[in-house]
């Protein structure tokens, strides 16, 4: 099942994925639980909202670009447990510095291990 919704809604515990935009632009959302179950978060899905702390069930897998863009997490949903999420972008939130941590990465992966 993929989940649009709104301000108020709440994620059935069947939900396996969240689809892109489902949350998009609800600045009004400020809190939500993802339920055990979920595998996926999609394109922008929370963009935009008035999130500031979520905690992810094991279950998430994949997390697409910009997933989380502009939220203003007290804390970043991928400090804890980074290598269990297969990111599929960049720009999952609004903490630059993971997102240049991530390119940084990548570019030592390549061969070039200075990021300018």
């Amino acid at each position: 099942m993929v989940v649009l919704g709104s301000e108020n809604s709440v994620i059935p515990s069947y939900t396996k994925k969240i689809g892109k935009h489902a949350f998009n632009g609800r600045l009004a959302l400020e809190k939500i639980v993802i339920p055990e179950g979920v595998e996926e978060i999609g394109y922008m899905a929370f963009a935009l909202t008035g999130i500031s702390d979520i905690d992810l069930p094991k279950s998430v897998r994949a997390v697409d670009s910009f997933a989380f863009a502009l939220c203003k997490f007290n804390h970043s949903p991928f400090d804890e447990d980074k290598e269990r999420f297969e990111i599929m972008g960049v720009g999952i939130g609004a903490n630059l510095d993971e997102v240049k941590d991530i390119i940084q990465k990548k570019l030592e992966e390549n061969g070039n291990d200075n990021l300018q």
